[in-house]
């Protein structure tokens, strides 16, 4: 991994269905889910790691600019926004460290395969100079 990855800021919020389904009596959700707009993209490392996190209850919305914070109120939002920030800056940490050894894993195995392509190509060389030498011994 190149560098360090760009923060993942919560920058806006959104309703969802939800907020306003209102029930057989007219009775708006006491709970419902928001989507987070965030600053980037989300990387699939770091959206595994923050709905992973069992604090807060994150979903994947299928926009990886978004991500869904399900079973809340705008009110507990308001009043835990920082933690809840942190709790995804935590995840992209954890995220960076887990793509870090992906990457360095496949590296490794791509350098590795590479070695034993080198290898057999010059096997399969000194095998047919064999073959020629012999050939020629016994004409």
């Amino acid at each position: 991994m190149t560098g360090q990855a760009e923060r993942l800021r919560i920058v806006s919020i959104q309703p969802t269905e939800d907020f306003v389904q209102e029930d057989e009596v007219g009775t708006l959700p006491e709970r419902y889910s928001l989507l987070l707009g965030m600053s980037r993209r989300i990387t699939s490392y770091e959206l595994a790691e923050v709905t992973a996190e069992t604090s807060v209850s994150f979903v994947d919305s299928g926009d990886p600019r978004w991500l869904r914070l399900a079973d809340t109120t705008l009110d507990e939002f308001a009043e835990r926004r920082h933690e809840i920030q942190q709790i995804v800056d935590d995840a992209v940490s954890k995220a960076a460290v887990y793509q870090e050894v992906a990457e360095t894993t496949g590296q490794a195995h791509a350098a590795a395969q590479q070695a034993e392509y080198i290898r057999r190509r010059k096997l399969m060389s000194d095998i047919n100079v064999a073959l020629r030498s012999e050939l020629e011994q016994n004409k």
